[in-house]
């Protein structure tokens, strides 16, 4: 329904057509009378919770009535007049002190005259007017009495029986039945309480109410209805306290007590079940008959309220109270339950117009009508259905609704209007509770969007108090979904795009906007509120593609590709047949916005496959980067500014401004871009495109990051985690994203977008690139003279350790260790910092020896130089380790805990042993006429110095490898070098190479005994030991002479250095020397050889100890020990 297009209420208060206030499937409310311009002026003024009023709809007499303590108006609704009814006022009953509104009915008596009116106050006075004409001249009435009230007892009703009889309650359990008759054509009216039983006397007739049957309760009367009539009588039912009971009015005017039965205990399990929130402690629960109606012969419907629970959150503390429609049967003197249905509405102790809610039943008992101060409510028997009409101003309450059974509507009024209610049985009845409660969550929201803006509207659109979470989502995601697709029912047809677009806002922002104003978006779950959002923020998107696509093409610019693209798009959704497609795919196909990239994307690489610059076709580039970045630059400014309105927590779930294919998008279009950038930087022509183009870079270059960024957050989420493949996309995103940062920051500092490139790498807190942006031109040192060295320090004041980390690292990487150190007067705190949290011990020692920290900077070196292959470097750090471990000894003696100096002597005595070797091995380069290259050298070295090696091929490899590293200036291993030493021809280092392996700590035990045991072979098989002993032609001078010029000689002389002791403990037998290491200790020491390699090594072995066994030197062994003892010093 088009709102706009409906009539309005005019001055005068006429109608002209029909003003919708409300309309669901289900239901149709309309503007039927406005309420007489003399009780709005009285209710215009009046305080509902101070003032009480009461009123009728009458749809029997065709008047309404509206009465004060003070006064009544009485105004006929049904007649068809142009201007206001005519109001006819009648002084009410003064009921001091109570100041409270009496009773008020009409009088039926057909079509043939007006009827009368009867005013009842709660202190008993009635009063009687027999036509409503006499309100006219003055409301003077023409009968008057009181009802015979006990003291504190109240008149609580008054029902209609028929249409000249009438039934008032009391306080006091008391019934009275109020006849209008006719005497000498007089109206009058009689009264006279109801019995308990068949009266046998005329004194029994008249007997006083405190004299009843005890049988009878006698509590306080909440309601009265008429039950089932017959031609001499009919019953009536009243609910007295939490009972219900039944009299029988006789036709000859005497009434009887039929029964009275307690009701609580029957509906109050009922109501537990249906009702989890409800108070379950008897006491508290406080249940209430409220109002009774009757259905049928032994069927009644009740209207109840109890007790609910204190709201779960703890914010609202006011009491609740709950109410729920029962349905009865009476049988064999019992009540049954038949049904509890859920009243949507709920009153607390502060509510407005609190009066007493009365229920009614409309169209032949199918539909319940619940009147409360400030809303009506509806349920339906047969089916879940229900709708809640709640008012809108504070300062306005409900004042009666009436049944039109013959026509199936209804009359609601209220402080100013009479509303028409038609309902649709039929769809009440087949209302679905799977669908249906979506369905009106959504109608509910549709209606406040379209009806919630007429001023004459009195119905406030709200949510029911117990509305579930799921229909919420659904009904609010369908309606958002009808907007956006310019459903007619939401969203009026126009050839006006703009102003639609406008009223498709209007309806959105008017959606959430009621969401939050009934309290309900906590209720909506992050996927359904993001999902609103986004329906949102694509419609504002749509709306500036649109209106730049206009400007365009008004100034003259023809957007080809815009318009192709959308023909592709809606051509492949087989929609291609509308007359103006381009209007049909913002009406229709806004949700799928972010589809319509693709195909821009496509139609441009199709374009620049074919495209040359000479042709007079523009460059596709820029129009496409137009369509790009205003989609999703527009989509996400208006995130930014409404999130909060929607409740977002961040990360989106699967934004859509960042899906896979857009960021690829965006990527492709800045490298575009980019070359175009290139090939008219040397160019005159086509001046306008480059400078557009040049302005678009920077946005396209912030766009990929906050693409890239939005998708890595989502990935990075929680709810992501769960998802198949997450992982996997998690690590492909942010590889890319940090491969293609950088390049563009620098794309934008080639096309003198300098301050965009800083200014996107600070926002994405890219310190890496913010440090090669820096350093991006020379000179980098002195730091004071590089170009950016004010952005430098600014970026180290206002980001700290956060970016110099990535500075101090970046001179690490790129050998500017003298630009960082340049920085240590000012900033050495952070440079402190630094090396604390990364270990660059290589660096980190020199920063130490500035500030004086020697004991620092000489553990530093040590460890450091442990683990420097270069041998020089290794000489240098342990020189320099050595003078700082001097340094702080000389400071502070007594609190040093740094590893000695003996721990520098071993580390420079190992380099002099490698210096010492290195010496030797060149001797045999001395002779050499030019340059040799590293090969040749090291085969002149084996064929001098390594004839004794034969054809133990293994330990040639050997030692061919070793002197390579040597003359390379590398630090062996104490294997290695051990190697070297005993393999070598000369045998002046064998007693250094048993010290080396002795002392090692770097080596596992076994293969440093297996070494150990191999330098001795080594020894032992050395020297030619045949030629030596033999002793023809020898004497025994000459013998020891030659034993004493071996190299095992040497050896074992050099053992008694340490002592007796220590020296019988170094030496070993050949027996000792010639076990073999295992093949677990070959492969542990050589990981990366070959099985045929460790075998060949194997080899190896085994002939040294064949040549060791095979000499059987045992007695020379123990023949040259001697010797060395005898010739040691004393």
């Amino acid at each position: 329904m088009q709102v706009d297009e409906e009539s309005v209420i005019s001055v005068s208060g006429r109608t002209k057509g029909t003003v919708l206030f409300a309309k669901s499937a289900e239901l149709t409310v309309t503007f039927h009378a406005l309420v007489p311009m003399e009780v709005r002026q009285v209710l215009r003024t009046a305080d509902f919770t101070r003032d009480a009023f009461t009123g009728d709809v009458d749809t029997s007499t065709g008047y309404s009535l509206i009465a004060s303590s003070e006064t009544c108006f009485v105004w006929q609704h049904a007649q068809n007049l142009l201007g206001t009814p005519t109001c006819y006022i009648f002084p009410c009953p003064t009921d001091y002190p109570h100041a409270a509104p009496p009773f008020a009915s009409l009088v039926s008596f057909g079509t043939a005259r007006e009827p009368a009116l009867v005013l009842l106050s709660p202190a008993g006075e009635l009063r009687f007017w027999d036509s409503i004409g006499l309100g006219l001249t003055g409301g003077e009435h023409t009968d008057s009495s009181q009802l015979e009230l006990v003291s504190s007892e109240i008149i609580t009703s008054l029902t209609r029986a028929e249409a000249q009889t009438f039934i008032t309650s009391t306080t006091h359990g008391r019934l009275f039945l109020l006849s209008v008759s006719s005497t000498s054509g007089k109206f009058h009216v009689t009264h006279h309480p109801f019995t308990l039983s068949r009266p046998q006397s005329a004194i029994a007739r008249l007997r006083f109410w405190a004299q009843v049957d005890p049988l009878y309760s006698g509590g306080n009367i909440n309601a009265v209805t008429v039950g089932a009539r017959h031609s001499d009588r009919f019953e009536v039912w009243v609910c007295v306290d939490t009972n219900i009971a039944r009299w029988t009015v006789m036709s000859e005017g005497w009434e009887q007590l039929d029964f009275e039965l307690e009701a609580s205990t029957v509906i109050s399990p009922g109501l537990y079940a249906a009702f989890p929130s409800a108070e379950t402690d008897d006491g508290i629960f406080d249940l209430e008959l409220v109002d009774i109606c009757s259905a049928e012969a032994t069927k009644l419907v009740l209207l109840v309220s109890f007790a609910g629970r204190d709201d779960d959150s703890g914010i609202d503390k006011r009491p609740r109270r709950l109410y729920a429609v029962v349905r009865l049967s009476y049988d064999a003197d019992e009540l049954k339950v038949e049904g509890v249905h859920t009243v949507p509405y709920q009153t607390i102790s502060a509510d407005r117009a609190n009066i007493h809610p009365r229920l009614r039943l409309l169209h032949n008992g199918t539909i319940y009508c619940m009147q409360f101060g400030d809303a009506i409510v509806l349920v339906a028997k047969d089916s879940e259905y229900t709708e809640y009409l709640p008012l809108r101003s504070l300062q306005d309450r409900t004042f009666g609704c009436g049944d039109m059974d013959e026509m199936n509507e209804m009359l609601i009024m209220n402080s100013t209007t009479l509303m028409k209610v038609q309902i649709d049985q039929e769809k009440v009845a087949a209302f679905d509770a799977e669908t249906g409660r979506a369905s009106l969550v959504k109608s509910t929201m549709t209606q406040a969007i379209l009806y919630g803006s007429i001023p004459e509207n009195p119905l406030l659109f709200s949510f029911t108090p117990d509305v579930d979470e799921e229909s919420l989502i659904s009904g609010a995601e369908q309606l958002s979904y009808a907007v956006l697709s310019s459903d007619v029912e939401v969203v009026r047809p126009t050839h006006d795009l703009t102003r639609q677009f406008i009223e498709r806002k209007e309806r959105l922002k008017f959606l959430i906007g009621f969401i939050n104003e009934n309290g309900v978006l906590g209720k909506m779950s992050q996927s359904s509120r993001q999902c609103l959002e986004s329906d949102a923020e694509k419609l504002w998107a749509a709306q500036q593609l649109w209106l730049e696509y206009s400007d365009r093409i008004s100034s003259g610019h023809p957007e080809n590709l815009l318009s192709d693209a959308v023909v592709a798009f809606m051509e492949d959704l087989n929609e291609g047949y509308h007359e103006d497609i381009m209007r049909a795919f913002f009406r229709l196909q806004t949700r799928e916005l972010g589809s319509l990239l693709p195909y821009v994307w496509r139609l441009t690489q199709e374009t620049l496959s074919t495209w040359d610059e000479t042709q007079k076709v523009d460059d596709p580039v820029p129009s496409a980067n137009r369509i790009v970045l205003s989609v999703l630059q527009s989509a996400w400014d208006y995130r930014s500014l409404n999130a909060g309105v929607y409740g977002i927590v961040l990360p989106f779930s699967r934004p859509w401004t960042s899906a896979p294919p857009l960021v690829d998008i965006l990527t492709y279009f800045f490298d575009e871009t980019a070359k175009l950038l290139d090939q008219n930087s040397t160019s005159d022509s086509q001046q306008t495109a480059p400078q557009e183009v040049r302005e678009q870079l920077p946005q396209l270059a912030s766009a990929v990051f906050k693409g890239f960024q939005e998708r890595l957050s989502w990935l990075e989420s929680d709810v992501a985690a769960d998802e198949p493949g997450s992982e996997t996309q998690k690590r492909e995103t942010r590889e890319k994203f940090q491969q293609a940062r950088l390049p563009i920051l620098q794309t934008l500092l080639k096309n003198e977008h300098a301050q965009a490139a800083f200014k996107l790498a600070e926002e994405y807190r890219d310190f890496r690139s913010l440090t090669e942006l820096c350093h991006s031109s020379h000179p980098i040192f002195p730091p004071h003279a590089n170009p950016y060295a004010l952005r430098i320090q600014s970026y180290i004041e206002k980001f700290k350790e956060e970016f110099t980390t990535e500075l101090y690292q970046w001179y690490i990487e790129h050998a500017e260790l003298r630009s960082m150190f340049a920085q240590s007067d000012v900033y050495s705190t952070y440079i402190d910092a630094f090396f604390s949290k990364n270990a660059h011990p290589a660096i980190s020692w020199i920063h130490d020896l500035e500030k004086g920290r020697w004991g620092t900077a000489s553990h530093t070196l040590l460890l450091q130089a442990n683990h420097t292959p270069d041998l020089s470097v290794r000489h240098v750090m342990l020189s320099i380790g050595k003078l700082s471990q001097l340094a702080q000894l000389s400071e502070n003696e007594a609190a040093v805990e740094e590893p000695s100096l003996d721990v520098f002597h071993d580390g420079l005595d190992y380099i002099s042993v490698h210096l010492k070797l290195i010496d030797e091995l060149k001797e045999s380069l001395s002779t050499a006429r030019q340059k040799q290259s590293l090969e040749s050298q090291v085969d002149a070295i084996v064929k001098t110095n390594a004839t004794k090696i034969g054809h133990r091929h293994a330990f040639l490899t050997i030692f061919k490898r070793c002197v390579k590293d040597l003359l390379q200036g590398r630090v062996l291993s104490v294997e290695d070098i051990v190697d070297v030493l005993t393999l070598k021809d000369k045998p002046t280092d064998q007693s250094t190479a048993l010290t080396l392996i002795k002392n090692t700590k770097d080596v596992p035990e076994a293969r440093r005994l297996a070494a150990y045991r191999t330098a001795w072979r080594r020894i032992f098989i050395h020297d030619d030991w045949n030629a030596i002993r033999k002793t023809a032609h020898v004497t025994d001078g000459q013998l020891i002479a030659k034993f004493r010029h071996t190299a095992l000689y040497t050896a074992v002389a050099d053992q008694l250095s340490g002592g007796v002791d220590q020296f019988n403990a170094n030496l070993l037998t050949p027996e000792q020397a010639a076990v073999l290491p295992t093949m677990e200790e070959l492969t542990s020491r050589w990981p990366g050889y070959s099985n045929e390699q460790i075998a060949e090594l194997m080899r190896s072995h085994e002939m040294e100890r064949t040549t060791l066994l095979g000499l059987e030197l045992d007695y020379v062994f123990d023949r040259v020990k001697e010797l060395a003892i005898l010739n040691a010093p004393s």
